[in-house]
């Protein structure tokens, strides 16, 4: 089944939606590596706490990814 994004009220707009998360991926991961804080933000924390938090950030972002996809597939 194809996924498509909708607008909510009456879809009005519609657009194809794994073409349209391809290339949300490919301009915010472009967009994001352009940035100078990359490199601090792909280092590993020394600090366990630290580390810990900042799986707990990236879980919570995965988590928050599967909710948005499970409603635009509605």
């Amino acid at each position: 089944m194809k996924r498509i994004y909708r607008c909510e009220r009456g879809s009005c707009v519609s657009r194809d939606g794994d073409r349209l998360d391809a290339y949300v991926s490919a301009v915010v991961v472009v967009e994001r590596l352009a940035r100078p804080d990359t490199r601090d933000l792909l280092t590993l924390p020394e600090d366990a706490d630290a580390a810990a938090a900042a799986r707990a950030k990236v879980d919570a972002i995965c988590d928050k990814s599967v909710r948005l996809r499970a409603r635009a597939n509605g």
